[in-house]
């Protein structure tokens, strides 16, 4: 997945899903639900911490670091090769042809992804109610951990008011940590280090979030990089395969070279690490527990909505073009087919794209 998982979190969560659910059986969906669950509760990469989880479920502790290690790895050589050729040459990356291949490839992926996760999840009128008015939130641009903490009230609430309680002393320490790199505006490999360790232990959401961090610490207070490096850094952040979080690679690189780009990437992706190897136990004793069960069961019908809503933006941001209509087609008839799964879908609609863009 590290090498071939295009798309973002949520193709990566359908990748992960087809692989791990699917064909491998090594999880069930009830487990997958669960786990979507507590990515979505710690601050990071949620798809990157939920392939952690995966691990961990498989393999343990050692599981949680092969799997973290195998995804986020070959994203960061990849990122870091064109952090070199953009910094050498000057190169401005051009990624509009397999972002147009992806974007109606992707819808696809998730509705077939969507399926099965919302048959667990929303089982009767009040739950299917209860998720509608949650998209509808989403889409009017409430935050995702106040919509997960809305699920989770609405099954449990004493629980909801004490997670929140749990929540706010686990992002003390990176609160300080936040102040620190505030204060050292020079970027040496140590203060590339806390810039990105803070980003990594703050952010909640979607990898998308990730630009407005990058926005308001790197290029408007600490300078260190400009607008259309950003710009660039995105891009490439999307169309390499891997967590979206890997333009930390690339920003990195554009502020200190291969040390940045190291500092960068250890300091984005540590947290999810030591956040998924202390919460991963949690599911199966909420699981034993039927009031805590239940919390949990409000945050898989949140979870849900969040994708649903990632889905109903994904199709209003949508052309309705011939070739849009050709790719989604062709991605509907493969997956429909189970002969191909998410990832060939995504990689072979990058490839259309990058053969319309030409033409």
């Amino acid at each position: 997945m590290g090498v071939t998982a295009f798309g973002g979190p949520a193709a990566h969560i359908a990748i992960l899903r087809h692989e791990a659910v699917a064909k491998r059986h090594w999880l069930t969906e009830q487990d997958f639900l669960d786990y979507i669950s507590l990515a979505n509760l710690i601050p990071g990469p949620n798809s990157t911490e939920l392939i952690m989880h995966v691990g961990a479920h498989v393999g343990g502790r050692r599981g949680l670091w092969a799997a973290g290690a195998a995804f986020i790895g070959p994203a960061a050589l990849i990122t870091l090769f064109f952090a070199y050729i953009y910094k050498r040459w000057g190169t401005s990356p051009t990624a509009e042809g397999i972002l147009a291949g992806i974007a109606p490839a992707l819808i696809v992926v998730i509705i077939f992804t969507l399926i099965p996760l919302a048959r667990t999840a929303i089982k009767n009128r009040w739950s299917v109610g209860l998720a509608a008015a949650l998209v509808l939130l989403y889409v009017a641009g409430m935050n995702e951990l106040l919509l997960l903490l809305i699920g989770t009230l609405a099954y449990l609430a004493p629980f909801a008011i004490r997670a929140l309680k749990d929540r706010t002393l686990a992002i003390a320490a990176p609160l300080l940590l936040y102040a620190t790199a505030a204060e050292q505006p020079a970027p040496s490999f140590f203060r590339v280090f806390l810039a990105f360790l803070k980003i990594g232990s703050l952010l909640y959401g979607s990898g998308y979030v990730l630009i407005a961090f990058l926005q308001r610490d790197l290029v408007d207070g600490h300078h260190w990089i400009t607008q259309q490096q950003l710009v660039d850094a995105v891009a490439v952040g999307q169309v390499t395969p891997g967590p979206v979080f890997s333009t930390a690679t690339f920003i990195g690189y554009q502020i200190g070279g291969l040390g940045g780009a190291i500092a960068a990437t250890i300091g984005i992706f540590l947290p999810a690490f030591l956040l998924v190897g202390a919460t991963h136990g949690f599911a199966a004793r909420l699981r034993m527990s039927r009031p805590l069960s239940r919390a949990l069961d409000g945050l898989n019908l949140a979870s849900n909505a969040l994708l649903i809503g990632v889905l109903v933006t994904l199709i209003r941001a949508l052309d309705l073009t011939a070739f849009n209509v050709i790719v989604a087609g062709l991605a509907l008839a493969g997956l429909a087919s189970r002969r191909v799964g998410p990832t060939t879908v995504l990689a072979g609609a990058a490839l259309l794209g990058v053969v319309w863009h030409g033409l």
